[in-house]
């Protein structure tokens, strides 16, 4: 089917920067993306990247009713809303759903992109057992690095370095701060290959995916997939020995 993602805020971002996931979702249920809306009009005209694909943000009215068969709402609190809104306007019931109808389990991991939310699964980790570093060495990464700047940036690359994983360097768009144990390249550098990088900037994550994968075969993944499949997959420390 094909269908338009509605609501193109935080949330909108925080689930496709799992996107790894949410593929999974569109695969099984057979859903086409080919285009986003929003309600709030100075959101319209901006630039979304999907599948390295850019779609620009459109006022929903101005898509033909022939070229989608259903509406996916993102917002959660404003659900009902939106969906009355539509209705009234004259668009079949059944075409209007929830985007968490086709992704849960899966969604009650991102339900929220907020720090919290990360640090929370964090130490859900840490309370199995689980590690980052153990993870992706039994995935078989040795070399990543890490796009994003901040306190998440620090708390991954401190994990990292007490695991068998090597971080190689860190990519940012600003480069405003230099570490003298870890090269920082600016993401318009021609930066090294490495196994993985990790995006914890999570607002611009299908932005820096794009950049990256336009310049560099290498495989991207954000920090919310990332502790997702750890605390799904991982095994505890004493499994790997």
């Amino acid at each position: 089917m094909r269908a338009i993602i509605y609501g193109a805020g935080r949330r909108c971002y925080d689930l496709f920067s799992c996107q790894e996931q949410l593929d999974l979702g569109l695969i099984k249920y057979g859903i086409e993306i080919i285009g986003f809306a929003d309600g709030d009009s100075h959101k319209w005209g901006t630039n979304i990247f999907y599948e390295g694909e850019k779609f620009c943000i459109r006022n929903i009215d101005d898509f033909s009713k022939r070229e989608y068969d259903n509406i996916l709402i993102t917002t959660q609190d404003k659900y009902v809303e939106i969906k009355d809104e539509r209705i009234k306007k004259g668009y079949n019931e059944i075409k209007i759903y929830l985007i968490d109808l086709f992704f849960e389990p899966y969604l009650e991991f991102i339900n929220t992109g907020s720090d919290c939310s990360l640090y929370n699964q964090w130490g859900k980790i840490y309370k199995t057992g689980k590690s980052i570093g153990y993870f992706l060495s039994e995935k078989g990464y040795r070399r990543v690095a890490v796009y994003g700047h901040g306190e998440l940036t620090e708390r991954l690359v401190h994990e990292l370095e007490i695991s068998d994983i090597k971080v190689e360097y860190l990519l940012y768009s600003n480069i405003t701060v230099r570490d003298a144990n870890i090269p920082i390249y600016n993401i318009d550098m021609d930066f090294p290959d490495v196994d993985l990088i990790i995006v914890t900037d999570t607002a611009r994550y299908l932005e820096i995916e794009n950049i990256i994968c336009k310049r560099k075969l290498i495989e991207v993944i954000s920090i919310h997939e990332l502790l997702y499949r750890v605390l799904k997959n991982g095994k505890g420390k004493e499994k790997y020995a």
